[in-house]
């Protein structure tokens, strides 16, 4: 399994095949971080276009912009970290170049996150100072309907800067998206047990595989007509049969988004 630290133990996954995260932050300095969305192509200026990397030494996570000075991501790329640590890249469809890079004031994680279990994986950052937006490649991204679920089948747009194939440790430079239909929580379920996906989660790939976010992606956004639906968490491997990517589902957490950004 996908997960930061390959340390799932309430899950019972601890010491299974593929255990690891949708980013490759443990990986830092040994040229592992980031890498290609599965199944995916490059994506065009102006696509996704509220996307950012977020970064220590190299990009580790994605992150989506939200207004000028707060950027959304996944819990666990961010818990434990100090704001000093990271900074953020925007307005560049390469993580490691263009655009500008700001740092960060602090970082919101949310109160119910749950490292073991990876519900409430949401996560705001506050920038030190505001980002620039109006740009083809630095646009706030929409938030959906407090308490909305994506409709099951509907067409998703993933985007990050995430590893080609799982374990792989490829470093691209250029962004990469990919479509995804959304998968009904009972089939999400289904291939990963009840007590695993919760209603704080939402699913999205092919049932045969071969799309999907991957390890690097984490933390970056799934975006239906405008509007933020998911924030990229973890999954199985990367691409499997029966076994899509798992999101956390942002109409859960509007207010929580609004009440805490400023």
């Amino acid at each position: 399994m996908r997960f930061m630290f390959g340390m799932v133990v309430a899950m019972g996954l601890l010491g299974c095949g593929g255990a690891d995260t949708d980013d490759v932050s443990g990986l830092e300095g040994v040229g592992s971080v980031g890498g290609e969305i599965v199944g995916g192509y490059a994506s065009p200026a102006g696509e996704a276009p509220w996307q950012v990397s977020l970064r220590n030494t190299s990009h580790f996570c994605g992150g989506v912009i939200y207004n000028s000075k707060t950027v959304i991501t996944a819990a666990h790329c961010v818990a434990g970290r100090q704001p000093s640590e990271i900074s953020v890249r925007y307005n560049s469809l390469y993580h490691g170049s263009g655009g500008a890079l700001v740092s960060v004031s602090s970082i919101v994680v949310h109160p119910s996150y749950n490292f073991s279990t990876i519900d409430n994986d949401i996560a705001l950052i506050k920038l030190s100072s505001a980002m620039t937006l109006g740009s083809t490649q630095a646009k706030a991204v929409k938030l959906p309907a407090p308490g909305s679920d994506p409709a099951v089948k509907a067409t998703a747009l993933a985007s990050g800067w995430g590893v080609i194939s799982y374990g792989s440790s490829a470093l691209p430079a250029a962004l990469r998206s990919v479509s995804l239909p959304i998968v009904s929580r009972a089939t999400a379920q289904a291939g990963y047990g009840s007590m695993v996906i919760t209603k704080n989660m939402i699913a999205a790939g092919p049932t045969e595989g071969g799309k999907d976010t991957c390890q690097g992606d984490s933390g970056g956004p799934l975006v239906i007509n405008g509007e933020l639906v998911g924030i990229t968490s973890w999954g199985w491997d990367c691409a499997a049969s029966n076994r899509p990517g798992i999101y956390t589902r942002v109409g859960k957490y509007v207010d929580w988004i609004k009440n805490n950004a400023g």
